[in-house]
């Protein structure tokens, strides 16, 4: 895993348990009593679904990194013309 999905990890990992957090002392709401209310399936279910979103956010910042080389490397490859960076110019006006 590279530095930035590490520090994108721990980021989202943070701000998921603060929210949480606030939202059970938001609404005074006992970590004990609501551990030993959710079900061995429920529990099964929320794993579930937060690898499916990992696997979402880490398929996304794949295709966004491959993204990025392939449009740093178009960029070295094909330099535009001054005749196409005239009329983007234009186009952007």
């Amino acid at each position: 895993m590279s530095s930035n999905r590490k520090e994108l990890y721990n980021l989202s990992n943070t701000l998921v348990e603060v929210f949480v957090a606030e939202l059970l002392s938001k609404h005074k709401v006992n970590k004990a009593k609501a551990n030993s209310r959710i079900s061995n399936e429920q529990r099964e279910k929320l794993q579930t679904t937060i690898n499916n979103l990992k696997e979402q956010v880490e398929a996304y910042l794949d295709k966004q990194t491959q993204k990025e080389v392939t449009e740093n490397d178009q960029s070295t490859i094909q330099p535009e013309s001054p005749l196409r960076e005239m009329f983007s110019k234009r186009k952007q006006r």
